[in-house]
């Protein structure tokens, strides 16, 4: 029975993981068919309630579950009082990323290994590739890339997805033949060209972080002093060659905005932000409701009031904490850790992350979730953690 619960509880974490990714596929977006997609997560959740029900009572789940109960109840609070809506794709997005992190904690506790951690890898590599095949063609190998408008509006969710898809693999997956490293290699390359090419600038500060903490704190002196040395060749080139410094600065990284109009450089986000600095004040403690602001803290002051900003504040740094502590000793903390302060990085120019807005974030949730059923009971990494 174990072996027939372990087949059924992978396959449907499987599907899951390869429906988030392709939920985010252009055609899904425009056909409306990434609504059912993102429900997936519904069925291995479903299922290990089923057979291993005791497992959800775990108390390393409990601060999500006072979160959620706590976020929910103060939003029908305000609701109530205020008559405006506080029910906002917050809540929603807090509930999916509970969803994620109770299978997975759930499914990691009891089927857990290598294998399945290098499957999912190599799940994101060919799903990482599909979605980028999709771009290129559809969108990208034709674009001005120094253009005001962006060949690709959604560019921030889908930029975050292929990302994670390049560095999940990179921290998890280690095959010994040398033509699989080039096939990855090569496929990372090409998934990281198509993010370049999306020009999306929030997704650029995830990366820019992820890859200075990896050189920063995981490579020898030897290769820091290379990649120094290539970070200053390749800008010096950049600045004195004006097809590349149109091409990148003024094109990629600029977005082909208008470097005099502030709002304009801020893809209009300076225009949201003076009409947050004015609905603050309105209901400071409270929140007026639902209000879309590209910027999370922003965002959540102005909807749940320095109250619901404190929650919240409270719970993510809980979430730091739990992922810090044990970064030095654990690949998946510190993997968790990683792309927990890139999502935060990320969430300074969306509103929603690192919670969504839907599945966008489910790689944080599904590592948190695997990574908390590494706990023992003092609250240590067990020593038979099959991803140290």
């Amino acid at each position: 029975m174990r072996n027939w619960n372990f087949h059924i509880a992978t396959l449907l974490f499987v599907m899951s993981i390869t429906f988030s990714l392709l939920s985010q596929s252009p055609f899904m977006l425009e056909t409306g068919a990434d609504r059912i997609l993102k429900l997936v997560w519904i069925l291995p959740f479903s299922f290990l309630m089923l057979t291993t029900p005791q497992s959800f009572l775990s108390n390393r789940l409990f601060p999500f579950y006072a979160f959620i109960i706590m976020m929910v109840l103060y939003a029908g609070f305000c609701q109530v009082l205020t008559g405006n809506q506080h029910f906002t794709p917050d809540i929603y997005n807090i509930f999916i990323s509970l969803i994620i992190t109770m299978a997975s904690y759930n499914y990691w506790l009891h089927y857990g290994n290598y294998t399945v951690m290098r499957n999912i890898c190599i799940i994101m590599i060919v799903c990482g590739i599909l979605l980028s095949a999709e771009l290129y063609l559809n969108f990208l190998q034709s674009a001005d890339l120094s253009s005001k408008s962006y060949a690709y509006e959604d560019k921030n969710s889908i930029g975050q997805i292929l990302l994670c898809c390049i560095f999940l693999p990179f921290m998890f997956y280690k095959p010994n033949n040398k033509n699989i490293q080039r096939v990855i290699w090569i496929s990372s390359i090409f998934i990281f060209i198509v993010i370049v090419m999306l020009r999306s600038r929030a997704t650029f500060i995830s990366a820019l972080f992820i890859i200075y903490y990896l050189f920063a704190h995981l490579s020898s002196k030897k290769t820091k002093r290379w990649m120094v040395a290539l970070f200053l060749l390749a800008s010096i080139i950049i600045l004195v060659n004006a097809n590349l410094y149109e091409l990148i600065i003024n094109g990629i990284i600029l977005g082909g905005r208008d470097t005099t109009d502030i709002n304009s450089l801020s893809s209009n986000r300076l225009l949201a932000f003076s009409i947050a600095f004015k609905l603050i004040p309105q209901n400071l403690w409270i929140g007026s409701g639902n209000y879309y602001v590209d910027c999370l803290p922003l965002n959540i002051l102005t909807e749940f009031g320095v109250i619901g900003l404190t929650l919240f504040a409270v719970f993510v740094i809980h979430l730091i904490y739990q992922v810090r502590k044990h970064k030095d000793e654990s690949k998946l903390a510190l993997t968790s850790y990683i792309l927990l302060i890139a999502f935060l990085l990320n969430g300074l120019f969306e509103a929603y992350p690192p919670f969504g807005p839907g599945v966008k974030c489910f790689s944080l949730w599904m590592l948190y979730g695997f990574l908390l059923s590494r706990y023992n009971e003092k609250g240590e990494i067990a020593n038979n953690s099959t991803t140290k």
